[in-house]
């Protein structure tokens, strides 16, 4: 009789088939045989395979896109439908969000215990833990068209800004200011187009006297009851805080830093300002050389994987951020946060980030450290490809699951 195991290092995809990593390890050496494909068994530990446990069938659906677990939510996405799906007997599902492409998935991030926000690189929103659907931030509005009526305003140039506010009190960003000039005994009219759904008021700021640059709130005006008038510029001393600030862009990705949103389209990755996700800066983003994939923040910094390497980026003031290469590796999309002392190779029990290389599983550790615990046995064709990863623990198992799609 053969003993069949253990097989430590488990698989490899790289060796052929008839080299001598797969035979049984000689007297007086240390290299463990490897696998060269294991089929419907799981790994222990310590190399020992077993069969499988079987499954059953929860639900069905016409074509399951993606799912997530957070915020006291299970979403599931059938199609251009992301369903709350209630666990029971039998499990039940209740549709939140409706009409998305069927051929586009969406990503979720938890945000807090509360809230959970999602794209699908077309469009996003946030589910709330109750399982209300909501917006995720707003659109900025367009050029103003102002006028004047009779009124008691001082002659001079005056600027005039608008902002969306959406049914949460959320407010959105703003454009640069549209400047009017008026003669002695006037009034300043101001009109606007509505282009954004989620908009149930228009906040105005206005210059506070003729021919000044600051911008202060003046008066809020239901979508509906414009055109406006001001007749008074010196309503409050509340500056505009949110101008050449914009709505989330709904990217490929979405991920977060300590109290910033991520998302990421093509070699770009844009950044919410510190602790308010539905403002995003107009300016301020980093650029790539080659189209960004994955983004995993940690405690002291985060990873951005491409497809022609992994960078480690880290805030070193205020407002600078400085970057590092780490490889020119070819990255796979997608990317898990987990605790080091999940994975014996990280030899941390910090948080540590997962991507998946062409040569394999790339572990980030804090501080920007990685360490490569497949490379040499793991191949995978990242054109086109998406990996998910799931951490299992049954029993003596302890498994990191890549599913490559």
């Amino acid at each position: 009789m053969v003993s069949l195991g253990p097989w430590p290092l488990g698989q490899d995809t790289v060796s052929a088939p008839t080299s001598e990593v797969f035979q049984l390890p000689i007297e007086g050496q240390q290299q463990l045989p490897r696998l060269t494909s294991a089929v419907n068994v799981d790994l222990d530990r310590f190399g020992w395979p077993r069969r499988r446990p079987g499954t059953a069938s929860c639900l069905t659906g016409t074509s399951f896109l993606s799912a997530f677990s957070g915020a006291g939510l299970l979403l599931l996405q059938d199609g251009g439908t992301i369903n709350k799906v209630t666990v029971g007997a039998p499990y039940t599902v209740t549709a939140l969000v409706t009409g998305l492409s069927a051929a586009a998935a969406v990503q979720y991030l938890e945000w807090d215990t509360n809230t959970v926000f999602w794209t699908n690189g077309i469009t996003g929103g946030l589910i709330t833990r109750a399982g209300a659907a909501q917006n995720w931030g707003l659109g900025v509005p367009g050029a103003l068209t102002l006028g004047s009526t009779t009124g008691v305003l001082a002659a001079g140039k005056y600027r005039v800004a608008a902002t969306y506010e959406d049914g949460q009190k959320r407010e959105g960003g703003a454009q640069d200011a549209t400047e009017v000039t008026l003669a002695a005994g006037k009034s300043i009219t101001v009109n606007l187009t509505i282009a954004e759904t989620n908009a149930t008021y228009v906040n105005l700021y206005v210059s506070p006297g003729p021919d000044q640059e600051e911008l202060y709130w003046n008066k809020r005006v239901a979508v509906g009851a414009l055109p406006a008038t001001i007749t008074n510029v010196r309503v409050s001393r509340r500056p505009l805080r949110t101008q050449h600030l914009r709505g989330p862009v709904f990217g490929a990705g979405i991920g977060k830093y300590k109290g910033y949103v991520l998302t990421w389209r093509d070699n770009v990755v844009f950044r919410s300002q510190a602790l308010v996700p539905h403002l995003f800066s107009t300016r301020n983003f980093w650029q790539f050389e080659h189209a960004v994939v994955g983004v995993s923040g940690l405690e002291s910094g985060l990873y951005v994987a491409t497809l022609g390497g992994l960078y480690w980026v880290e805030n070193t003031g205020m407002h600078e951020w400085s970057r590092r290469q780490i490889d020119k590796k070819m990255y796979t999309s997608g990317s898990l946060v987990i605790s080091g002392g999940l994975v014996g190779k990280a030899e941390t029990a910090e948080k540590i980030a997962i991507f998946a290389s062409q040569e394999g599983l790339v572990l980030g550790l804090p501080n920007g450290q990685v360490v490569y615990p497949t490379e040499g046995r793991m191949a995978i064709n990242p054109t086109g490809a998406k990996v998910q990863f799931l951490h299992r623990m049954d029993g003596d198992v302890r498994q990191l699951l890549m599913l490559v799609g």
